[in-house]
Formats: structure tokens, C-alpha cells, sequence
């Protein structure tokens, strides 16, 4: 089966990098990349060069993006490149992961390449990021549908406009890859040198699409908290969502402080070991509800991005408002909040194994005479 995996953001590839390892090792799989969207951009890591050092299948560059620009020309013009190149192809399959702008844009390219498209990621909900709806719409375009938890999974089963015969639920493969790489954890030191003898907190915070949320004022309370604390901090960059540029500037105005360590965008590797070093993680991202508490960390979760979405008993959550965000802070400093065991709730680290499980299932479905 010939297999089209396509990639935006760092935010869709790193979740996926190990299954994509996996598919391209299996004789059964003929695997293509697409690499699209911010890969290109030296503002977010030029995350090309990540995908281009793990060459899992052959990888095809479609630069859609050169700059940050409206999201609505980003769009149209992440779909017109995409759907060109799709026209012309001979795949099988297409794979999507997310709910971002960029997903949606190569989920409507493929509907109307008129190739099916396996969807990882869906029937989540997030009251708070407008990645919500990109998400039931790239469900609805989809015909398979890989759920990453057993909230999502009852969630798509119970559409009415998806077939409850094509979703699975095998778990997040990020989760795989946390637990091969706690076998051997490596230390934060090898990516930020200057961190080996501080303790300190990540902070990671992306910008709330859907309601007005204070982002950067939070932000400000808990760097100005913790600096009077003397505690290290390692922060990093937000997603490209609108409002990121007010993060991303207030970051930068920050980042010489003596106690601010500042990594812009951190690879899979180098995430998963600032976690690990860390003393626990602050923010709105996803990453806090599905990967930290694999961990065994405490997850502060501020404000409304992640609700909806199924919640560890180990993530604390509070409002966005400044006077409650420092408040339990210091409690969580305090060591007053009881860290709870890990429900594993985005699966036990079968998801791979599962994953391909089912792509064989769909090849011989519906692909066995096809090339």
C-alpha cells in the first residue's frame, strides 16, 4: 500500500515520528512524506532538517509557506499546492495527524484528490482553541479514524457522520516513545548545557483562539513569581496560532534574565528530557495533558485551551486569572497538592504495534489490487 503521511508542524510530525519509523521499516508499506507549512521557517526550528536526518521513506518538499502571514492565505494556499501535488499521485492512502490549520487544509486537498484519508488525533475536544472545529472537520473528510483516548474514541463512535467500523482506538504513540525513552531517560545537559546544575520549571504557553484569555500577563505573574523565588525557568515558544507574535515578543524580552533559559523550539528527544529534569510543567499546551503525567509530574494547567479534553487526575487545573494562578502555584511549590498515579488515559504504549495492525487490516480491505 502507498502510504502519503502529511506534515505541517513539528506539532504533527513529533507525535507520529515513531509510527512513521515503524511504516517504513514494513515491506507491506510504501511510505512518502510531504513535508509542508512552518518546516520551512527559521522562526520555528526549520524542522525540515529534524525530517530530513530520520529519512523514514522518501521525502517530498512542498514549501506552502514563507512567511507568517494571514491564516486565511495560508490556507488557500497550503490547499491549492497540496491538492496539485495529490492530483498527480498514485497513493493509496492518506495519512493525517492533529487538528491545526495546516491538517485541515491537507485534509480538504486529499477529499477532493478523492483519496482516503486515516485520521489520528480525532474526537478530542477544546473549548478554548479553534482547533476544535478544524478537528470535526478533518473527522467528517476521514474514513478511518485513529483515537489517541477512550474519551475520544466513544466521542467518534457516536457521530452520526462517521462509521463506527472504522475507529480505533489504539492510544497515543507518543506514549510508546515515552516509555522506550524512560527506559534510558537522557539528560536535560546535552540540549540546554547551561541547565545541568538548576532546578527549574518548563513553562509552555500557546495563545486561546476562542475566548480572551490574559496569556501574557499570566505569563509575566509566574516568571516575576518565581524569579523572586529564585527558580530556573525553561520556556518555550508558542505555536503559530494567532496571538503567538504577543508570546513570542514578551519571551524574548525576558530571555536574559540570569534565571530564564529559553529554547525556541525543542526537538522530540530534547522535550521528553525537559520534562523529565524538570521540577513540573506549567501552561495550556495538549503535551501537559496527554504527555506529562506519564512522567509522573505535576501538570499546572491554566485556563480554558485544554477543557473538554480527557484530563489525568495528576493535572492541576486553574482559571485564568493571575491572583488564582500564583495561589495554587505555591501550593504546588508547597508540595501541599498530592501528585496521583497516571491513569493512562492516551494508552499503555501499544499504539504503534496497534497502528499497524490496522493499516495491514485497511490494505487488505480495500488495496490488495492496487499498486
Amino acid at each position: 500500500m502507498k502510504i502519503a503521511f502529511i506534515t505541517g508542524a513539528r506539532s504533527d510530525y513529533g507525535p507520529f515520528r515513531s509510527t512513521l519509523r515503524a511504516i517504513s521499516q514494513d515491506q507491506d508499506f510504501n511510505l512518502d512524506i510531504l513535508v509542508h507549512g512552518i518546516h520551512f521557517l527559521d522562526s520555528f526550528g526549520k524542522s525540515i532538517n529534524e525530517i530530513k536526518r530520520d529519512s523514514f521513506g522518501k521525502i517530498v518538499q512542498l514549501e506552502t509557506i514563507t512567511s507568517q502571514g494571514k491564516k486565511s492565505l495560508e490556507m488557500i494556499d497550503t490547499f491549492k499546492v497540496l491538492n496539485n501535488f495529490l492530483n498527480s499521485s498514485s497513493y493509496n492512502l492518506v495519512v493525517i495527524v492533529g487538528d491545526r490549520l495546516e491538517a485541515y487544509a491537507a485534509a480538504l486537498a486529499a477529499h477532493f484528490a478523492k483519496i482516503p484519508i486515516l485520521h489520528s488525533g480525532g474526537g478530542h475536544i477544546t473549548n478554548g482553541a479553534i482547533d476544535n472545529i478544524y478537528r470535526y472537520n478533518i473527522t467528517n473528510l476521514s474514513k478511518y479514524h485513529l483515537t489517541t483516548s477512550r474519551k475520544a474514541y466513544d466521542t467518534l463512535r457516536n457521530l452520526p457522520t462517521v462509521n463506527f467500523n472504522n475507529v480505533y482506538f489504539t492510544g497515543s504513540p507518543t506514549v510508546d516513545a515515552i516509555k522506550n525513552y524512560l527506559i534510558s531517560p537522557i539528560h536535560i545537559e546535552k540540549y540546554v548545557p547551561n541547565l545541568s546544575k538548576n532546578k527549574y520549571i518548563l513553562i509552555t504557553f500557546h495563545p486561546v483562539t476562542l475566548v480572551n484569555e490574559p496569556v501574557v500577563e499570566i505569563m509575566k505573574s509566574v516568571v516575576e513569581y518565581l524569579s523572586s523565588k529564585n527558580i530556573h525557568m525553561l520556556i518555550t515558544y508558542p505555536n503559530n496560532d494567532e496571538k503567538s507574535i504577543e508570546i513570542t515578543s514578551y519571551i524574548d524580552s525576558i530571555k536574559k534574565y540570569k534565571n530564564i533559559h529559553v529554547v525556541p523550539h525543542l526537538g522530540s528527544n530534547a522535550y521528553f528530557s525537559a520534562i523529565y529534569c524538570s521540577e513540573f510543567v506549567i501552561g495550556n499546551s495538549s503535551s501537559g495533558a496527554m504527555e506529562v503525567p506519564y512522567f509522573k509530574k505535576h501538570v499546572l494547567n491554566i485556563g480554558t485551551r485544554q477543557e473538554g479534553r480527557a484530563l489525568d487526575k495528576s493535572v492541576t487545573n486553574v482559571d485564568a486569572d493571575c491572583v488564582e494562578v500564583i495561589k495554587v502555584l505555591s501550593s504546588i511549590l508547597n508540595k501541599d497538592v498530592l501528585l496521583l498515579k497516571n491513569e493512562e488515559l492516551y494508552g499503555d504504549g501499544s499504539a504503534i504495534e496497534k497502528t499497524l495492525k490496522i493499516l495491514k487490516k485497511i490494505s487488505d480491505k480495500e488495496f490488495q489490487n492496487h499498486d
